[in-house]
């Protein structure tokens, strides 16, 4: 039986089928090699853990050392792995004296430690790998989440830049970005009943 007009299209496009399908074949084994190229070298600096990751364009380095988000492209050939940890260090001691909320490192860019947002309320911003027990020492004061991704938070309505600045004083010291933050939620704690907010949530409670 002849074969009918249309069979030499239909197998023309079955074989671009079957093609397209050998190419995405060929295309994810490229990625897979790519990523079983991709090196992971381990780091730590005084307990804090993370590592160091290579990609096309350098090195890319996870860890609480690395900033304030855990992480930072370094552009760096892929080649080079005997200055990672020597890299890794110097990271650790750019914020090494920085105090624990984030903001003033960058204020080229007009960030402050303590801000009043579009809302009018003062705001803070966490690093975002603030433990939990510096998240539950904040809103036990009445500090509460306003943005996850970029791990800000607000005070109250109403309450003034000296007075949130009070109330913050143990996370605005130098020195705390890497101190143990069972500590610092401890000394958050403490001072509040010091401060302005403090004194007059105490006062209120009374009537």
């Amino acid at each position: 039986m002849p074969l009918s007009p249309g069979y030499p299209k239909l197998s023309a496009s079955l074989h671009g089928t079957l093609e397209m399908q050998a190419n995405a074949t060929a295309a994810v084994d490229d990625i897979d090699d790519i990523e079983e190229d991709a090196q992971q070298i381990p780091i730590n600096i005084y307990g804090m853990e993370g590592y160091a990751e290579s990609s096309s364009c350098g090195w890319g380095y996870h860890g609480r050392w690395a900033s304030h988000t855990g992480y930072r492209h370094m552009h760096m050939s892929s080649d080079d792995t005997e200055n990672i940890q020597e890299t890794a260090r110097s990271l650790y001691e750019e914020q090494r004296t920085l105090c624990y909320l984030v903001g003033d490192e960058h204020k080229d860019f007009g960030w402050k430690t303590v801000r009043v947002n579009l809302d009018g309320l003062v705001e803070i911003r966490l690093p975002q790998w603030a433990s939990q027990v510096v998240k539950d020492s904040l809103l036990s004061i009445g500090v509460t989440l306003s943005c996850p991704l970029n791990c800000y938070w607000v005070f109250p309505k109403g309450v003034a830049m000296p007075q949130a600045k009070e109330v913050m004083e143990p996370l605005l010291q130098p020195n705390t970005r890497f101190a143990d933050e069972n500590e610092l939620s401890s000394r958050l704690i403490a001072n509040y009943p010091t401060t302005v907010l403090g004194v007059n949530e105490v006062q209120l409670s009374l009537f």
